[in-house]
């Protein structure tokens, strides 16, 4: 995302969109925390935000019973993922998990 994600028009998309279902969430600093809330009519969804200048990607699908979260995270952040009470630390690059 770039320019004004306060604007109320937008604002809502992003709570919604970019911190709820996808779940990112900066912690403090360069500790992320992605905590995604997916509905259960929901097979996919995609996404990529920007912070401090990186790119945080998700693309979550659910294959029948559990649910594969394909995440990249920049080389400086330190991020876990944290899905159903489960906590699953996340290297830098890509990282494919199947709950």
């Amino acid at each position: 995302m770039t320019g004004s994600d306060c604007h109320h028009m937008f604002g809502s998309v992003v709570e919604l969109f970019f911190t709820r279902i996808l779940g990112f969430a900066v912690s403090n600093g360069k500790s992320y925390e992605i905590k995604p809330c997916l509905p259960s009519d929901l097979d996919f969804v995609e996404g990529s935000i920007l912070v401090d200048g990186k790119i945080v990607k998700g693309k979550y699908s659910r294959e029948k019973n559990s649910v594969i979260f394909d995440i990249e995270v920049p080389k400086e952040f330190n991020a876990k993922l944290v899905y159903l009470g489960k906590e699953f630390p996340l290297k830098s690059g890509k990282n494919v998990i199947k709950v």
